[in-house]
């Protein structure tokens, strides 16, 4: 296998770099610690991002997307998500 980068590769230490405190303004019980991962990826028609969300803490305000999908994959422990 070739050392030399790929523009399409994200490696752990780009992930924990990038990766920053976000809070939504309407919602102070909103933080969330991440990144998006299609932009260290170099995709641009496709969101991919990867976040932590604390225990008791948020994620954003109640909100809805009209020309896209959002879909949640839980690696560890549990989340609630009101919908419609």
């Amino acid at each position: 296998m070739s050392d030399r980068e790929s523009p399409h590769l994200i490696r752990a230490a780009a992930v924990t770099a990038a990766s920053r405190d976000i809070h939504h303004p309407w919602n102070p019980a909103s933080h969330l610690i991440g990144t998006t991962l299609s932009r260290l990826g170099g995709l641009t028609r496709t969101g991919v991002s990867l976040a932590r969300v604390p225990p008791g803490k948020e994620s954003f305000a109640y909100h809805s997307h009209h020309c896209e999908e959002e879909w949640l994959y839980i690696l560890e422990g549990r989340g609630i998500a009101e919908i419609d």
